[in-house]
């Protein structure tokens, strides 16, 4: 049940009204939208006599006097959200004790100690221990047992199921940490699941001790299980567009501007969509061809971007823009997460009347679903470096194994070859469930459903003239290519 419930029908309770769980998503939400309304307390008063009267609250009861008329009245307007991991989202401190998120009494720095990076893989590790046992594999007492800390290594001959951190040594051997102690790691006969094994990642090992090294037989990734199910905290800037029938989102990755191919796409895309209003257009960098653009070249090519969308009135008016920094992106060289473009490179985006500069990752909420937005360059370096290959030759994409790896590690950079700003973690973890994760990489469009989260990426715009949309009210997925024939 979420909190909003809890506090409504506690408050009608203290009032001698009973909610019947076939109406507390209803009553809920006519009680906070009556509740929030401005100078709403002779209607708020009303609400609350005419359900006095009932006593007890069942839907049919409340479709037999209209009581639901006025919430879909309510929901003709859809609230988006989109969130910079700086601004929007605040950092919270995990307790296992309790098992609950609490707001860090300190603000993120982002120098930080030595001892930092320590800190933040430990908070992972307790994270991931807690979810895992919570999930429905391991939720049973009797499961539960079934993972063991490395400690209980120690003299044991039998076969046993360990929670680790993979790490690796100076001389390049393996080795698996928990919050007390570690061992060295053969993984010379060692199978796997799908995904990917790197230094940074989390995973289950059964094997057996053998002359002080752990001799894995099986190593596997976590399942998937969100410690959080709570809706995202609205933040303080919001669009209002009307409820979805026709929703659209459209997403692009590495988008040069200053490429003249490349607004010639966009300019027929922006054609094909000219008609249509509330479309948001997600751009996902890098936005130059050149690592290191002079600042003049940089902001041209959004005053190019710009001059082709006030062609189209309809767009530039209603459409919503969003723009994600990529790697090569004015910013704090590669490291994640990563902040939104300065304002002085992007200044012709002020012309729009809808606009969002943003962080990188960036989470939108769309209607009630949860996105995440990452511009990455994981894959390659991940593929190579993984401790472990599958054997399984009839499932050997890179693309599904990068997807399995960042639902299972419930993290949009799980592995040490992305530098990390380690007071931000928090920014990158997925302790709540999400709909969607894009992943946005030097790579073709794909797309991977992986235990009810969408993993995809749109592809390499510039290279491909590859992009994807969300689109309907469930936002179904297409990859489209365009045809520059």
């Amino acid at each position: 049940m979420k909190r909003e419930e809890r506090e409504v029908l506690q408050f009608l309770s203290g009032m001698g009204i009973k909610v019947r769980p076939n109406a507390t998503e209803i009553v809920t939400k006519q009680f906070l939208a009556v509740r929030n309304k401005e100078d709403n307390n002779e209607e708020f008063d009303q609400l609350l006599d005419k359900w006095g009267q009932l006593k007890v609250l069942d839907i049919n009861d409340l479709q037999d006097k209209s009581d639901i008329i006025q919430i879909k009245t309510l929901q003709e307007n859809c609230e988006i959200f989109v969130f910079d991991v700086f601004k929007d989202i605040k950092k919270e401190i995990y307790y296992p004790e309790s098992k609950k998120f609490f707001p860090s009494r300190e603000k993120p720095s982002l120098i930080k100690a030595p001892q930092g990076k320590a800190s933040m893989y430990l908070d992972r590790f307790l994270i991931s221990k807690d979810r895992i046992k919570s999930s429905p594999n391991f939720s049973s007492h009797e499961n539960s047992q079934l993972i063991n800390s490395i400690d209980s290594l120690v003299g044991c001959r039998t076969e046993r199921i360990v929670l680790g951190i993979l790490t690796k040594t100076d001389s390049n051997d393996w080795i698996l940490e928990d919050s007390s102690s570690s061992e060295t790691l053969d993984l010379s006969h060692a199978g796997c699941n799908v995904g990917f094994f790197c230094e940074g990642c989390i995973v289950l090992v059964q094997g057996r001790m053998d002359e002080k090294i752990f001799k894995a037989s099986c190593l596997a990734q976590p399942p998937t299980c969100w410690i959080l199910d709570t809706p995202y905290i609205i933040p303080n800037n919001k669009w209002l567009v009307p409820w979805p029938d026709h929703a659209l989102i459209v997403l692009m990755s590495n988008v040069h501007f200053d490429e003249l191919r490349v607004l010639q796409s966009l300019d027929k895309i922006f054609e094909v969509y000219s008609n249509y209003s509330n479309v948001m257009f997600v751009f996902i960098g890098n936005f130059n061809s050149q690592k290191n653009p002079a600042l003049h070249k940089y902001t041209t090519g959004f005053e190019n971007l710009v001059d082709i969308i006030e062609k189209y009135e309809i767009l530039r008016s209603t459409g919503m823009w969003v723009f994600v920094p990529g790697p090569n992106d004015p910013g704090l060289g590669e490291f994640m997460p990563r902040r939104e473009i300065p304002p002085v490179f992007v200044e012709p985006l002020r012309r729009l009347e809808k606009v969002k500069v943003t962080s990188n990752p960036t989470r939108i909420g769309f209607c009630g679903k949860k996105i995440v937005i990452a511009r990455t360059d994981q894959m390659r370096k991940m593929q190579r470096s993984t401790a472990v290959e599958s054997t399984n030759e009839e499932n050997l994409d890179p693309e599904n194994f990068l997807a399995h790896t960042l639902v299972k590690q419930a993290h949009v950079c799980p592995s040490l070859h992305t530098p990390i700003l380690p007071d931000y973690d928090y920014a990158l973890r997925l302790d709540q469930k999400v709909d969607f994760i894009c992943v946005a990489e030097n790579s073709k469009n794909y797309h991977h459903a992986i235990d009810g989260v969408n993993v995809f990426s749109p592809g390499h715009f510039s290279r491909y003239s590859s992009f994807c949309t969300l689109s309907g009210k469930n936002l179904e997925i297409d990859m489209r290519e365009l045809d520059n024939s």
